[in-house]
């Protein structure tokens, strides 16, 4: 999708809803069709929103200490998943080990963080760090248990949730966005309209 925007015309018909993950694509794919500073042009940023440390129901973990402490005491043994290496629920998972100092496995899905959720919640997978809006039905249904969430702030919609910072890692801050781009080249006044 991005490059078929970025090789659109500069008209302002043709958009691109991008997510924070798309600015990791470069450093880890040598031969990209699009260079995203020079093809496309941003337009507006829409939202931005935490991630949620979740869990099966069967992980004895009622909070992210007690998590933390789980995978200290069984290294190699528990995992996460995520839509793929070098999206943002990738990188939130691997600076949860880093910060955390744990050794869980990944399990990268080829869908989105809906299917890593999905594999959470059937007991494939031990935990993920969807977004709020994928994991709701399931946290409804008690498919999964939220532990966390990834933000320096609590989420409006979960208050309740304490941050990982609030849990034992301070300084955790890891969210996503999504943002509006054009095509480079559409005319300046199109881009201030759309904005």
């Amino acid at each position: 999708a991005t490059a078929r925007v970025a090789a659109s015309p500069a008209d302002g018909y043709t958009l691109l809803m991008a997510v924070s993950g798309d600015t990791v694509l470069p450093a880890l794919h040598a031969k990209l069709p699009y260079d995203l500073e020079r093809d496309l042009a941003p337009v507006s940023l829409v939202t931005i929103g935490p991630y949620l440390l979740v869990v099966h129901p069967s992980v004895p973990a009622r909070n992210a200490s007690d998590l933390i402490a789980l995978a200290r005491s069984q290294p190699g043994k528990l995992n996460y998943g995520s839509a793929g290496v070098g999206g943002g629920v990738h990188l939130a998972g691997e600076l949860f080990k880093l910060m955390a100092k744990v050794n869980i496995v990944h399990v990268p899905y080829k869908g989105g963080s809906a299917d890593s959720v999905l594999a959470v919640a059937v007991g494939q997978i031990d935990i993920s760090f969807p977004n709020i809006t994928a994991a709701l039905p399931l946290l409804e249904a008690r498919k999964i248990r939220s532990l966390a969430v990834t933000s320096a702030r609590r989420a409006s919609l979960m208050p309740s949730i304490p941050t990982l910072d609030e849990s034992g890692l301070p300084g955790y801050d890891r969210s996503t966005w999504y943002g509006l781009l054009a095509p480079a080249g559409v005319p300046k006044d199109i881009i201030a309209r759309l904005h």
